[in-house]
């Protein structure tokens, strides 16, 4: 499946919430642990990106914490939109309705896995 780091991002969250909530069957557990496996490369690749479009654009205040100039804000969130907007391909496992069943989640932990549900 094609999706956007916008997508994966929300994803990820939700999955790393679930993973740390009650015990649920070996199945579901293991769709949780493989899709997680399959986003940590992406996710990592994604904040590193940023953090180097922010480090090239950037000022250092001395302090290690780097801001970027007024004048170059609306261009680092153009391009920052533009990466967050990218889509990549990944084969995460999709879930059934009944396999989430046993996790209490908010509507919008339900609406970041939307993408990944098969009822």
């Amino acid at each position: 499946m094609k999706l956007s780091y916008e997508k994966l991002i929300p994803i990820n969250d939700t999955l790393q919430a679930l993973r740390d909530k009650s015990a649920v069957d070996v199945k579901t557990s293991f769709k949780v642990v493989r899709n997680l496996r399959l986003l940590e490369p992406e996710i990592k690749e994604i904040y590193g990106a940023r953090e180097k479009l922010i480090r090239e654009n950037g000022k250092d205040d001395g302090n290690g914490n780097i801001s970027v100039p007024p004048e170059m804000v609306e261009d680092v969130q153009r391009q920052l939109n533009d990466l967050i907007h990218t889509e990549i391909e990944i084969n995460l496992m999709p879930f059934k309705l009944d396999e989430l069943q046993s996790f209490e989640m908010t509507v919008n932990q339900l609406d970041a896995l939307y993408e990944i549900i098969a009822e």
